[in-house]
């Protein structure tokens, strides 16, 4: 889509999230059902960040993104914070799939969806059997984002193109890098964990990470922390078996949305439509679960 067409749809439309996939379009459009939402699928994270941000750059305030939290922090207690700009959503599941980790919403499901009758209980136990199976890869990817946020964090910036007038000789130039590379906070940290990445830091890691997903199988909140991605697509699969056509992940999605729209009006999902609603100045349609807080004196 070209800029002015995604301009010209900016200012027709209501409320605008961009999202990460198809699924997750297809999934919150079931769920909200609500005509003054539109989505646009950006093709992954980083491209959510980056279409909301040249979308607020043009000031295009009714702009929002819903990222995936993955291995970051969530940012739900600043979502009806009106004083926070929150453009971006990062919820508290690791992924949007693990909304739809729903053993008791699968197994309700009519007979050409779950037809082999899969139980609610059997559901779950199938669940934490493949989270158990992933335990340890699980540890590896968390290890991993711990290694890659330790680089990439505070990297710095290129410089702007009203700084160019400052870096118009090799020495400047070098005096630029130099000050942005070595002695900014991103080049302080870099120096002093570099030497550390050996065999004792990935043990370190790899132990508070299993402590971490251990804990999650024993409370029963693996299906808030593992890949939810991975365990849908297994679960998916496990109750379609046997059926006459192939169920895409995106029609369960949309079943399962449609079962909680008529059926449970309440949950984190639920805040958000609330605090995009807010947001883009619009009337709640529904009491959210959590209010919104006044603006903080200044």
């Amino acid at each position: 889509m070209k800029p002015s067409e995604l301009s010209a749809l900016y200012v027709s439309r209501g409320i605008v999230l961009w999202v990460e996939d198809d699924l997750t379009r297809t999934y919150l459009r079931a769920l909200w059902q609500d005509p003054e939402i539109r989505f646009l699928v950006a093709g992954g994270n980083d491209a959510v960040v980056a279409a909301v941000r040249d979308a607020r750059v043009n000031d295009h305030a009714n702009v929002f993104g819903l990222r995936d939290r993955d291995f970051m922090d969530s940012n739900h207690p600043d979502w009806l914070v009106q004083h926070k700009q929150t453009e971006v959503f990062r919820p508290q599941r690791h992924e949007i799939e693990n909304y739809l980790i729903r053993p008791d919403i699968l197994a309700g499901l009519p007979p050409d969806v779950n037809p082999r009758g899969r139980t609610a209980d059997d559901l779950r136990a199938r669940g934490r059997i493949w989270a158990q199976e992933s335990l340890w890869w699980m540890v590896c990817r968390s290890v991993i984002h711990d290694a890659r946020r330790t680089i990439t964090h505070t990297f710095p910036e290129h410089p702007k193109w009203g700084e160019r007038a400052d870096i118009d000789d090799e020495t400047k130039a070098r005096v630029h890098l130099e000050s942005a590379l070595l002695q900014s906070e991103w080049g302080v940290t870099v120096s002093g964990v570099t030497p550390a990445f050996d065999a004792t830091w990935i043990a370190d890691r790899v132990r508070v990470h299993e402590s971490q997903y251990r804990a999650a199988l024993d409370d029963e909140t693996w299906a808030a922390e593992w890949s939810g991605k991975d365990i849908f697509k297994e679960m998916a699969a496990y109750v379609h078996v046997g059926a006459r056509r192939t169920l895409a992940a995106s029609e369960l999605a949309k079943l399962t949305g449609e079962w909680q729209n008529r059926n449970e009006r309440t949950g984190e999902l639920w805040d958000l439509h609330a605090a995009l609603r807010f947001r883009g100045g619009r009337p709640p349609s529904i009491i959210p679960a959590i209010q919104p807080s006044p603006v903080a004196d200044s």
